[in-house]
């Protein structure tokens, strides 16, 4: 009986990894026989637990730092990176994308990218865009939970840009994830989470409850520095659509810009995020 609750104790663990992280569950795999052989040597038990977990991560990291970045370039993708530099000032708003290989993207998406963060750094007190969820490493069609499209490379989300105590602008996303730090609308603009909530899209401001961020009055969305990116984004030839809330896309004057729509009430809202792809 304990045999068969391990059994099925690691599926749940291989398919957890592999929905969060896409070749997690595979790495868990090849890590099982070190887990036995560490449980058979060791007699402690807590010795037990901090050698199997240091061991997972230890080969975990090994592998997605190592084998996963060049193999996902034979195949199409490339890593985003991990910290901005001048070249390519862009960066996640948490490892944890990258820890998670949620960071992928193709190289038309990856230069599009660049290149508009290369301008705004020139012309804008913001020194680096921050990047939240893009795609898996491998295989189109795979899905990255919990978004609709991001599975095949094409598809990358970014924070709005902020300023803090209504001067200095922002360096990093306003919550710890980047998502669920909503700017809402005014009374007299298009109120899309609320015409969605009363069509029955109960999962349309899932976000908010998901990452919870108390909003700091210091903090500002800064519209100018917002309308500038996404006007960049907008006239880039690479681009095919954008993604945020109509209020927004009203308040920042971008109504000429086709190429910026409303994603529908079947996805979640985009007042704390901009969804970019080819």
């Amino acid at each position: 009986m304990r045999a068969l609750m391990q059994f099925f104790r690691s599926i749940f663990i291989v398919i957890i990894l592999t929905l969060l992280t896409q070749v997690g569950g595979l790495i868990y795999l090849l890590y099982l026989p070190i887990k036995h052989w560490l449980t058979r040597r060791i007699n402690s038990r807590w010795k037990v637990r901090l050698f199997r977990w240091s061991s997972f991560a230890i080969i975990y990291m090994l592998i997605n730092l190592i084998f996963v970045p060049p193999l996902a370039r034979q195949l199409g993708r490339l890593p985003l990176p991990w910290y901005a530099t001048e070249e390519v000032p862009l960066q996640p708003a948490n490892w944890v994308y990258c820890l998670a290989n949620r960071h992928y993207v193709q190289p038309a998406l990856y230069q599009l990218v660049a290149e508009t963060a290369q301008k705004m750094a020139t012309v804008t007190p913001y020194s680096k865009l921050i990047y939240l969820d893009a795609n898996f490493p491998f295989f189109d069609g795979f899905p990255l939970l919990p978004h609709l499209s991001h599975n095949d490379g094409r598809k990358l989300d970014l924070a709005f840009l902020y300023q803090k105590n209504n001067s200095q602008a922002l360096q990093s996303a306003p919550s710890t994830l980047g998502y669920g730090y909503n700017e809402p609308p005014k009374s007299h603009e298009i109120n899309q989470p609320e015409i969605c909530s009363q069509r029955g899209y109960w999962q349309y401001s899932l976000t908010t409850w998901l990452s919870p961020t108390i909003s700091n009055p210091k903090i500002t969305f800064n519209e100018a520095a917002n309308r500038h990116l996404l006007q960049l984004f907008a006239t880039n030839a690479k681009t095919g659509k954008i993604f945020i809330e109509p209020h927004l896309k009203q308040r920042l004057d971008l109504g000429s810009y086709s190429k910026i729509r409303f994603h529908g009430c079947q996805a979640v809202r985009h007042d704390d995020h901009i969804h970019i792809q080819l």
